[in-house]
């Protein structure tokens, strides 16, 4: 809640301050702060910031040689706070990116197989309507059915199924290969 209204660097002795004279007088009340930073080991918290909304809060312990962080420790670590802001964002936006992309492969596997089904539809239906339509034939005729018709009938219906065989065979087969290219 601090670093959201404030978005300035906070450290451990500013909290034992109380009141810093620039309206920040919630310092003296933020025990919780202070338990928190001790618990954490903390001696400063940098804000991590972008576009004026806090994303994260980079905490630090004390520095190695024991002293304080100076202001030009505090503008240098607001400058990496904002560098890892960006990096942040980069990051989500990488995460969507990748999430789009699967989302438009899926969409593009199922227009594939819409349009194969439609594919097959189309060449199936051809020997069918030419099957159909000498059944049609031969059973407006009844019983006494042209030998000429039988003969045709026998000719063209085992070559149709077997056209329409060898269609399916071919496509399922492409669907296959297909399908194994675009996984791979």
């Amino acid at each position: 809640d601090y670093m959201s209204r404030y978005q300035a660097p906070v450290e451990k002795g500013e909290i034992l301050i109380g009141s810093n004279g620039r309206g920040r007088e919630e310092y003296g009340r933020q025990e919780g702060l202070l338990g928190t930073f001790d618990r954490l080991g903390v001696d400063i918290a940098i804000p991590v910031l972008r576009k004026r909304e806090l994303k994260g809060v980079l905490l630090l312990g004390p520095k190695k040689s024991g002293a304080p962080y100076s202001s030009e420790d505090r503008d240098l670590l607001t400058m990496f706070s904002s560098q890892l802001s960006i990096a942040i964002e980069n990051s989500v936006l990488h995460q969507r990116i990748l999430s789009t992309t699967k989302q438009l492969y899926q969409a593009d596997k199922l227009a594939y197989v819409g349009t194969l089904a439609a594919s097959i539809a189309h060449e199936v239906k051809n020997p069918l309507t030419i099957i159909k339509g000498m059944v049609d034939t031969m059973q407006s005729n009844g019983h006494s059915a042209d030998p000429e018709l039988l003969e045709t009938f026998n000719e063209i219906v085992p070559r149709q199924l077997e056209r329409m065989n060898r269609l399916l065979d071919g496509m399922f087969r492409r669907v296959i290969d297909d399908m194994h290219y675009r996984v791979v």
